[in-house]
């Protein structure tokens, strides 16, 4: 099993998102390759959220089943009344709505998906 998440360096006590797996730790994308890192958790977190929502991809079901746009409006709370056959997806972050074409974009995607205040403590557990 791979284990996926915010770790603290020992070298500098600066964050990375990592995964693990039989007691092995490396950083993953997008922190591998950037030596700074981050100064909390959450940062780092963010940051792997940030490169998920760049990276999404789109897929679509047969037309005879149709969806509802998941879309909320931030203004007056009311959900999109379009249908839809098509969602957007993360690798590995989990989140995947179906959204119209109006509002199949990264950032609706990210605004559906975006962490809580306990960011610094997500976890993802996947078997690939």
């Amino acid at each position: 099993m791979n284990y996926y998440q915010a770790r603290q360096r020992e070298s500098d006590k600066r964050w990375d998102w990592t995964c693990k797996n039989d007691d092995q730790v490396w950083a993953m994308p997008p922190c591998s390759g950037h030596k700074d890192g981050h100064e909390t958790a959450e940062q780092a977190v963010l940051h792997f959220f940030s490169y998920e929502a760049e990276h999404l991809t789109e897929h679509e079901i047969a037309a005879d089943t149709q969806h509802r746009c998941e879309w909320v409006s931030t203004v007056d709370n009311q959900r999109c009344p379009n249908w839809t056959t098509k969602w957007l997806e993360a690798r590995h972050w989990g989140g995947h709505q179906f959204l119209c074409d109006e509002h199949r974009i990264p950032t609706n995607w990210a605004y559906l998906n975006r962490p809580g205040e306990d960011a610094g403590d997500y976890q993802i557990i996947s078997s690939y």
